[in-house]
């Protein structure tokens, strides 16, 4: 704690950041350090492993610890147990074949079931997570209300006041790697999110002690496992949207020939 708070002072120190960076870092600093792991006990024998994971089945049989989230899709618990808690969920596609659909589909559905939902969203504004989300309720387009149409846009107003009832989160402001940090945690700390949506991945911006020289290959990977390491510590199901475009998968075939 006391080597974050020298580091948050030579922060200070530098005049040319500006100052939403600094509190980012100071606050993504502290959590760091109250979610870091006892270097003490990071080590076990087998038999000390063993017995720990004994134990936690049995929590796991009793209900009292569930180690999979429930994705709200049937389909999906077909051939999954679900969003594993600790880890990072990576779901890649190309643009516009409907990943942000599908995050707003699932985050609904385990929503209505009781189930916490974070959403970072760095692509999209969260009004336009409303509407989608609101649209879906009423089962009528949002252009209802564009349109003028008085009875359905009626619905979708009353499906607005049931969406308001829900356990989901927003945050369409952080798209630093630091802030993005900051956002998960306290998500997972003061409202219990269970999953966490990151709407995507490549529009991260890099951490800001990163050196300029690193391409974008490097930052993306480092913005990874900040998130890897998030859902370890937060013990929470991150689900991270990327895009994949043609030419890269092209380009990986044609280094396969």
């Amino acid at each position: 704690l006391e080597l974050s708070a020298q580091q948050i002072l030579g922060h200070l120190d530098d005049l040319t950041l500006p100052p939403d960076q600094i509190i980012n870092f100071a606050e993504t600093s502290v959590l760091d350090v109250s979610g870091g792991v006892d270097s003490i006990k990071s080590i076990l024998s087998m038999q000390e492993a063993a017995a720990e994971r004994k134990a936690s089945w049995g929590r796991i049989m009793s209900g009292e610890e569930v180690e999979y989230v429930p994705t709200g899709f049937g389909s999906f618990a077909e051939h999954y147990v679900g969003w594993p808690r600790g880890y990072m969920t990576i779901i890649g596609g190309r643009p516009e074949i409907g990943k942000t659909m599908f995050l707003v589909s699932a985050v609904l559905r385990a929503a209505q079931s009781g189930i916490p939902q974070g959403v970072l969203s760095i692509e999209m504004p969260r009004w336009k997570l409303v509407d989608r989300m609101a649209s879906i309720i009423a089962g009528v387009s949002i252009s209802a209300l564009h349109e003028k149409s008085e009875a359905e846009a009626v619905e979708v107003m009353q499906a607005a006041d049931m969406l308001a009832k829900e356990p989901i989160y927003l945050d369409d402001n952080s798209n630093t790697a630091d802030s993005v940090e900051s956002s998960i945690r306290r998500m997972a700390r003061q409202h219990g999110c269970k999953v966490i949506w990151v709407d995507y991945l490549q529009l991260i911006r890099p951490p800001t002690h990163l050196p300029s020289t690193r391409n974008r290959s490097w930052e993306v990977d480092e913005i990874s496992e900040t998130l890897r390491r998030c859902a370890k510590q937060e013990n929470v199901a991150i689900v991270s949207m990327m895009q994949l475009n043609r030419g890269t998968e092209e380009s990986f075939s044609e280094g396969r020939k």
